[in-house]
């Protein structure tokens, strides 16, 4: 099986482009980072934090973790609020 670690439904939306069949699992991970991670490195750190943590109850099938962050000047923006 192959499954999603994400609740972003853009990523439900991309995934789905190129497989047919896979579930979502919502994982709960802590999400802060504590700096002096380089900013680029921040996304692939909390994408791991989400495969793992599903992937504790489903080691055999496929777990995909991902993240997104927007920075300016190095800086990480906060999520927004609304759309």
């Amino acid at each position: 099986m192959i499954i999603l670690a994400s609740s972003s439904p853009r990523r439900k939306e991309l995934l789905s482009r190129i497989i047919d069949e896979f579930i979502i699992l919502i994982p709960n991970v802590d999400e802060s980072i504590n700096r002096p991670n380089k900013v680029e490195e921040i996304p692939y750190e909390l994408a791991y934090r989400k495969a793992k943590e599903i992937s504790k109850d489903h080691y055999d099938d496929i777990v995909i973790g991902c993240d997104t962050i927007v920075a300016i000047d190095n800086e990480v923006l906060e999520n927004p609020i609304d759309e």
